[in-house]
This record gives structure tokens, sequence and C-alpha cells, in this order.
């Protein structure tokens, strides 16, 4: 009997601890839910202050089934009405709040937080809020845990700085994990994260273009960045695209199947900077110019080492790396009726120590290898300085390639058809500022034969006898080692048109290298080659008047 007595007593004050643990936590969650409310309508108070206003039509707070929810919840960052940052979310939901980590160390932990719909605009430019340099308000909370944040169907629309036109609109669906922030001092850092953009549509309205990405992936913990197949693509036809925009400028449609950034760091101390290991890539591009349009273009294109330098962050990466890739660029020329196109196959490049930090006193080197046409192999090697008051170098080589594989950019720009020829190997070596590019080309090839085209009575393209003697007398059939160098090279020296590319200042320098080895630079223009027709239409009827 003692025995059972004893028993039902130990069972009695179980039952009764188990009562009283679950009757405290019930009212212990309704305890801190209660405290939830009253601190919200605090924060909300304090944030209007400060001009962000939240309104929201109704609060749900549900202790005992762990849920918080908002309906129609509106914030607006600012106090004027057609600038700033608004938000509307049709359903908040805020589940599993627990409560043991917050008694233990003030830990907030929060199973998942759902914002369904949520569209955010932004006008550019707006200053959102006013800094409080007065006072620091001191953090409760040491640390902020959520296992998952989702914002399907999440729409973002920025606004030019006047509010009225979207520069970029932006839909698809955001997952944040494991989301982590601890306190340090009087703020709260990230920890770690996962940050995931699926289905993303972009709509850059100004600009005629589009966009769509599978997935944009962000790990803190990894520290790495990737991108998962992104598309390309204007709204327009080319010929309405260049319509819309009434002036000179590339239609660029293509696909990104990947972009991964490795050991990503970012730095706040001394000044904020980034640093990162490795990125590598691979693009498939087709690029379209129609130079019939007027170039109209305000701002000058800086080189790569002057706009470095002037980014606002400290910038380091150690290698870039682009795989297997492919451009083509084809352009309409200003006088002519037909597009010309080149093209760089299994294109591959990297780019060695990418900073903008002079102290380190290291240019930046790229190295490039592409199949040229399909047919020749080009290597270029690249040097960008560290110090953007020297020259920038480029040197490099292209290697059997059959000339008759330009005839789809030099017959529609120039009236010429290349009949036959190899390059066995053309090199240049040159420098260039910011104004000018200097250096020399070397040509070696063989048995080249140019025509000249014109277009006869029915508009169709027909051979010019005369011209074509008159290309041939100027232009050597074969160059190479039988020929003298000074024969065989052309001086590189071309002003830059500051407001063209990178690439237009690249490309113009070896041709004008070109000009000069292909004795181009010296034919005939068109005026005197019809002053030469007329003396000999003239002689040729002197001589028959004499008879």
């Amino acid at each position: 009997m003692p025995s059972a007595h004893r028993n039902r007593k130990f069972l009695t004050i179980l039952l009764s601890v188990i009562v009283g643990t679950v009757v405290l936590f019930y009212i212990g969650r309704y305890v801190l839910y209660t405290e939830i409310r009253k601190a919200i309508a605090r924060e909300l108070t304090d944030l209007s202050e400060k001009g962000i206003n939240i309104q929201y039509d109704h609060i749900d707070v549900k202790p005992f089934s762990g849920k918080i929810q908002f309906y129609n919840l509106r914030a607006q960052l600012g106090t004027d009405t057609i600038s700033g940052l608004t938000c509307v979310i049709p359903h908040l939901l805020i589940k599993g709040i627990k409560i043991l980590p917050y008694l233990e160390d003030k830990t907030l932990s929060i199973g998942s937080i759902d914002l369904h719909d949520a569209v955010i605009n932004y006008t550019s430019g707006s200053k959102l809020i006013e800094e409080d340099t007065s006072s620091k308000k001191k953090i409760v909370l040491r640390n902020i845990m959520v296992n998952e944040i989702k914002l399907p169907g999440i729409r973002l629309c920025l606004k030019d700085t006047l509010g009225k036109d979207t520069v970029v609109y932006l839909h698809g669906q955001l997952a944040i994990h494991g989301l982590g922030l601890e306190r340090h001092q009087d703020s709260l850092t990230w920890q770690e994260a996962e940050i995931q953009f699926q289905d993303i549509n972009l709509r850059f309205p100004k600009e005629y273009y589009g966009a769509t990405i599978k997935n944009f992936r962000i790990a803190l913990a990894e520290k790495s960045i990737t991108l998962d197949s992104a598309i390309i693509k204007p709204f327009y036809s080319r010929k309405l695209f260049m319509k819309k925009n009434g002036r000179e400028i590339d239609y660029i449609a293509g696909v990104v199947p990947y972009v991964d950034l490795k050991d990503v760091n970012w730095y706040t101390y001394p000044s904020l900077s980034v640093d990162i290991e490795s990125i590598k890539l691979q693009f498939f591009l087709r690029v379209f110019r129609d130079k019939r349009y007027p170039f109209i273009k305000d701002k000058n294109t800086i080189l790569p080492s002057h706009f470095l330098q002037q980014l606002p962050i400290q910038l380091m990466i150690d290698t870039i790396q682009l795989k297997e890739s492919y451009v083509s660029y084809e352009e309409f020329p200003a006088q002519g009726d037909s597009s010309g196109a080149v093209v760089f196959d299994q294109l591959h490049a990297t780019i060695i120590k990418v900073h903008n930090n002079p102290e380190l006193k290291e240019p930046i080197l790229m190295q490039a290898y592409s199949r040229f046409m399909n047919t020749g192999d080009l290597h270029v090697s690249f040097s960008f300085p560290y110090d953007v008051s020297k020259p920038y170098t480029v040197s490099g080589s292209l290697q059997k390639f059959p000339l008759n594989g330009l005839n789809s950019m030099v017959g529609a720009a120039a009236k010429l058809k290349i009949e036959s020829g190899v390059m066995t190997n053309l090199k240049f070596d040159y420098r260039y500022t910011m104004l000018n590019s200097t250096g020399m080309i070397e040509l070696n090839y063989e048995d080249l034969k140019i025509s000249s085209l014109r277009e006869d009575k029915d508009g169709n393209q027909a051979i010019s006898p005369i011209k074509t003697l008159l290309l041939n007398a100027f232009i050597k059939k074969d160059m190479n080692k039988d020929v003298n160098a000074d024969k065989r090279t052309g001086e590189i020296s071309f002003y830059r048109d500051t407001k063209r590319s990178i690439f237009n200042y690249w490309w113009k320098s070896v041709f004008s290298g070109l000009k000069a080895a292909y004795n181009l630079d010296k034919l005939p223009s068109k005026k005197e080659v019809s002053a030469r027709k007329a003396a000999k239409k003239k002689r040729k009827e002197m001589r028959t008047a004499m008879r």
C-alpha cells in the first residue's frame, strides 16, 4: 500500500508539473504575443515619426496557433507622395514564433514569413529616411533567426527621378532560407542566408529590352553567387527597334547559360570593398547595328581602367574566365545595300587581377582566343594599366584564315569581293591612350585576288573590270618571307572617336594598319577614277580626230 501511495503521489506531481508547464507555456505564449502586438504599435508610431508610414486594414494575432497575420499591409518610406518607396502586401503571414529562445537569450526565432503578391515601387534617387544622429535606439534582441521568408509573385517597379516613367520592372519568386542576424554592439549584421530568385521576368521599357532569368542565388555562408539561364531579347524586330530609337544603336539578343562567382567577400572597413576569388561565365550573343541611322551620343566612352578607377567601391577579382562562348556582330553600312557580319566562335578569355587599387601597381592582363569567322585562329593579349596616365597595350595574331571569309563584311561595306587568298599569319602590336593608337601590323598571305563590284542596269552585282585592275595593281598577290619586311608591314595610327565603344577603337586601330599595309589608303578616290576615265576618253577622241 505505501508503494502504491507513493506511485500515485508521484504521478499526481508529474501530472501537475506537465499541466503547469503547458499552462505556463500558453500563458507565456499569450503574454509574448500580447507584447508583440503592443511592440508593433509602438514601433509603427516611432517609424512614422521618421518618415516610414506603415498601415494595415487588420492584424490577427493567434498565440495558441503561433501565427501573426496582416491584411492589406501598406508601407511608404519618405514624406513626398510622388517619390520614395512604397510597398503593398495583400497578405503577410508570420508563423512559428518560438518562446524558449527568446526567454533564454533574447533570440527571436521565426519559422516562416510569407508575403504574398508584394508590390514594391521605388523612385530613383529618393532619400528615404533622415538619419537621426542625436540618439541611438538600444536593440533588445540579441539575434534573429528566420527559417524561411517567401515572396511568391513579388513585383518590383523602379521609377525615374520624376516618379513617372518605369525604368525597370521585375516579376518573380523570391525566397530567403536560413536568415541569421547577429547583434554586434548596437546593430544587427547578416551572418548567413541563402537568397534565391526564380523565374524572374525583367523589363526595361525605356530601352525596349526584356530579360528572363531561371534562377539567381546568393549563398552568404558559401560566399557564392550564381546565375542560371538568362535570356536577353528586345521587345521588337530589328527594323522596328531601330525605328523607335531613331539613332545608331546596338540591337543585342542572346543567352547567358551561367555566371558563377566564388569566394565573394564584402568589407566595410576602412572603406567599402569587394573581394572575389573567381568569376566563370558563358554567353552567346548576336549584335546588329544599322549605320544608316544618325550616331547620337552625348557621353564619352571611358576606357576599362578609367572605368574601374571611378567605381565607388574598391574591387579585387583574382580571375575571370569566359568559357566556350560566341559573338556575332552584323552591321548595315551607311552606304550599301546589304549587311555584313563577323563571327567569333569558341571564344575563350582569361582576365587576371581585376582591381582598382593603385597601390598594387599591377596591370590587368587578359588573354583571349577565338575561331574567327569559324576558320581562323585568333589570339589576342591585352594589358590594362593600373596607372590611367599610362598607355594600354594590345598584341595578337590571326593564322590560317581564308580571306574570302571576309566577303560577308567587306563586300557589303566596300563593294569588294575577295576571290582567293589565305592569311597565313597576321600579327599586330600597338598601344593606345584616351585619344589615339600607334603601332605596327605585319601581313603574311598567299594568292590574294580581289574584285571590285558594281551594280548593273538590272540592279544585280557585277564585277567592275577597271576598278578590279586598279585594286590588284596596288595590292600584292603574295606577302610572305620572300618579300622585304618593310613591305609586309603597315603602320597603325588612329585617332579615336571618344563616343564610340572600346571594340570600335580596337578594330579601327587594326584596320588603319591593314589599310597602310595593303596600300588601300593610296587607292584613287572616285573623283580620281572619274577624272582618269574622262582623260582616257578625251585622248581616244583626239586620236580619232587626227586620223
